[in-house]
């Protein structure tokens, strides 16, 4: 399904955000700050800045981050980050210790998951996970945020709030297929109100599933995985351009999508729809 949005053409039609949008002065208040002191330094919002504070200390997202063009274009920009991701990590070789429980001395797992759980933490106190489209590995040990809550807009059913797969993986791009499936959804209810009444997940796979667009989406990363991750001949060029060599196999990013990313995208966006009338 995601994969027919990402033909609109209205995508191409993205605004480009300059440096300005997201500006932040700082401004110096006079009077005495809750500290007791002479006086205190403020974020004071540009009226262009995406987050806004209320007075009563609340932080509204008025960057319409959650609309669906904006949905549109960081599913493409994704591709983007999931292939040079691939590509750093393929700079490494395979630790299979890090991933052992028991090959060190630590509660909770593995390295790899002491180092996600507590960086998840971290970002936790700072509000990130409280965003509709984050979802973390480990949410029974997250802390409280820090800082203000912010509101965000109402997208999403509240369904969504109890669909994490993310003991699959590749979280961000996966679970963005909620909101997906509720833009679908509100363009065609009717149709998708008959199969959620019967529960009927082939019925629901069969009205997510473009073929031929998820085609085109699979040569896409291919070629983008070729253009990105072509190891560059300078002294001969000529020789490097018949006989190209890559970080990463480019098929296999193609495969990746094909048998993982776009099949896990589809399981959300049922288990989405399936409650989506509760």
């Amino acid at each position: 399904m995601e994969a027919r949005l990402l033909t609109n053409p209205t995508f191409y039609n993205w605004p480009r955000l300059s440096l300005a949008h997201y500006s932040t002065p700082v401004t110096y208040l006079p009077g005495k700050s809750r500290f007791g002191l002479p006086g205190s330094l403020s974020f004071r919002l540009s009226p262009a800045t995406p987050i806004r504070c209320s007075r009563r200390g609340l932080r509204v997202d008025a960057s319409e981050s959650l609309t669906l063009d904006s949905i549109r274009h960081s599913l493409i920009r994704q591709e983007d980050s999931i292939i040079f991701n691939l590509l750093e990590r393929a700079q490494y070789r395979y630790n299979a210790n890090t991933y052992d429980e028991d090959s060190f001395t630590m509660e909770g797992g593995s390295l790899v998951e002491f180092m996600i759980r507590e960086t998840e933490q971290l970002h936790a106190k700072v509000d990130r996970y409280k965003s509709p489209d984050e979802h973390p590995f480990f949410p029974q040990c997250l802390p409280e945020p820090v800082l203000p809550p912010i509101q965000y807009p109402q997208v999403l059913h509240h369904c969504a709030d109890s669909i994490n797969i993310n003991k699959k993986i590749l979280s961000k791009r996966i679970h963005y297929g909620k909101f997906v499936a509720e833009a679908k959804f509100r363009e065609d209810p009717a149709t998708y109100e008959t199969a959620i009444r019967e529960q009927d997940r082939t019925q629901l796979l069969g009205l997510l599933t473009y073929e031929t667009v998820e085609e085109v989406i699979k040569k896409r990363v291919e070629v983008k995985a070729k253009i990105f991750g072509q190891d560059i001949t300078v002294n001969d060029p000529e020789t490097g351009a018949a006989d190209p060599s890559y970080k990463i196999n480019p098929s296999l990013v193609a495969k990746l999508y094909g048998e993982g990313i776009m099949p896990l995208t589809k399981e959300v966006q049922i288990e989405y729809l399936l409650r989506r009338l509760d």
